[in-house]
């Protein structure tokens, strides 16, 4: 959104919800932010510790002595780590360890970018480093890692992006066990199977609208992932009054375990709000997994796609369910089953349950508390086009603050609401409960009446 379309309030510091939530508004669109904790708490030592902004340099893990002989195939790397050596599979960028690989040599690599295409290519390398941190004129536009274990248990990989750098890897275990430090970057793609998993990867100040792709089999498994926004010594002599938004883009977990026991650390010390654009997590893919929000500003999530989940109860996504625009599920069976409570959404809140059997015997409840909001909710919407995307769901709204909450219900697709059961307490009213014909709405009830009364 161009600054045209944004704003953001906060409620005057002499009200009684001047520690409360925030709202902006994108393009017409209205969510809440959650404000951190106050005070704010420190990181627990067993997670990645914060790491200066625009870290000029990088301590990697020590070399590690090696014993033992390497099976058939492989060679020990500079950090104990087994890298492959395939007969005929191409020339390796280093092979006689504690080598340095910077995107200023010769083909592959050319001025501004680091490519290791080849099984093993850079895992016996020492450092590899995108970018020129005293150049802001040679910037890392991409650092690329398409071979399998190309960069495998690297334990010092630098990169020094621009607003636009890209860092993919795609090669089966590529950065596997690596150690990456970042800063402005805008795609961290991990596209290949187990290429980041149980790798540390830090980014100081990533680029506006960055957007985190772990998309196949356990790609991001066990990965400690750490974001950070200027520094706490910047935030203890800044006054922060009005911070600016800051969009980041998806963070999306779609592969089998794709993001499990993944540990995603959000440092925001920087007087800006921090929004990203949706959370997404195919089914299982996000079990186990720790999402942490740390720092002095708001980090906001605009949207959630969790279905079928299964998170720590501290897992720090429990804000994809207190203040949220939309409840998306959007797969089959996608929510099925799923027993959910959602506490204050916004305003024209959407639960949309738009493929089969998306929300099929799930419970949801949707209550709304006397709380004092910047905009009060009005209007909730629910969607059911899918076949049989809300059989046998129940959906029980409580609204005790004093405004009458409306509520439509669209019914859209071959036993959509068949079954289905919808309460609303003192002060809820169901505006709508359409539907496209009596077979898609068998014995569905809305407060004892029969569903469809009003037809699409």
């Amino acid at each position: 959104a161009d600054e045209s379309t944004r704003r953001l309030l906060q409620f005057p510091a002499n009200t009684p919800a001047s520690n409360g939530p925030q709202v902006v508004e994108i393009n017409g669109q209205w969510f809440y932010l959650v404000p951190p904790p106050n005070p704010s708490p420190s990181p627990p030592t067993t997670l990645p510790q914060f790491a200066p902004v625009q870290t000029t340099t990088n301590t990697p893990n020590a070399p590690q002595a090696t014993t033992g002989t390497p099976a058939p195939g492989q060679v020990y790397g500079v950090y104990g780590q087994f890298c492959p050596v395939v007969s005929g599979g191409g020339p390796l960028q280093c092979n006689l360890g504690l080598q340095t690989i910077t995107s200023d040599l010769v083909s592959p690599n050319t001025a501004g970018s680091v490519t290791c295409s080849n099984t093993g290519d850079c895992c016996q390398c020492g450092t590899i480093q995108c970018g020129d941190p005293l150049q802001a004129a040679s910037p890392c536009l991409s650092f690329s890692m398409s071979g399998d274990s190309s960069a495998y248990g690297v334990r010092d990989i630098q990169i020094y992006g621009n607003s636009s750098a890209q860092v993919q890897c795609g090669g089966q275990d590529s950065c596997r066990n690596a150690r990456i430090v970042a800063s402005d970057i805008r795609h961290l793609s991990c596209s290949g199977k187990h290429s980041c998993q149980d790798a540390e990867i830090v980014v100081n100040e990533p680029a506006v609208e960055m957007m985190i792709d772990c998309g196949v089999t356990s790609s991001c498994e066990n990965l400690q992932l750490t974001l950070n926004f200027g520094s706490p010594a910047s935030a203890a002599s800044n006054v922060c009054t009005d911070p600016a938004l800051f969009e980041m883009g998806e963070i999306r977990c779609v592969g089998v375990n794709a993001c499990r026991n993944m540990t995603l650390t959000v440092n925001n010390y920087d007087c800006k709000t921090v929004v990203f654009e949706m959370i997404e997590c195919r089914q299982g893919s996000c079990d186990g997994a720790t999402w942490n929000f740390y720092g002095t500003s708001p980090v906001g999530i605009a949207s959630c796609s969790l279905p079928n989940a299964v998170l720590p109860a501290n897992s720090g996504l429990n804000r994809c369910f207190t203040d949220l625009q939309m409840l998306s599920c959007s797969q089959p069976n996608a929510c099925m089953g799923q027993v959910r409570t959602i506490i204050d959404p916004q305003t024209d809140y959407k639960l949309d349950c738009v493929n089969t059997l998306a929300c099929s015997s799930a419970q949801f409840t949707i209550r709304i508390t006397p709380a004092t909001n910047a905009i009060p909710v009005e209007h909730l919407y629910v969607y059911c086009d899918g076949e049989g995307s809300c059989m046998n769901m129940k959906l029980n709204i409580i609204n005790n603050a004093l405004s009458t909450v409306y509520v439509s219900v669209y019914c859209s697709a071959l036993g959509a609401c068949d079954n289905a059961v919808l309460t609303g307490s003192v002060n809820v009213e169901f505006a709508e409960v359409k539907c496209g014909n009596l077979e898609e709405c068998a014995n569905c009830l809305y407060n004892g009446q029969q569903c469809g009364n009003l037809y699409l």
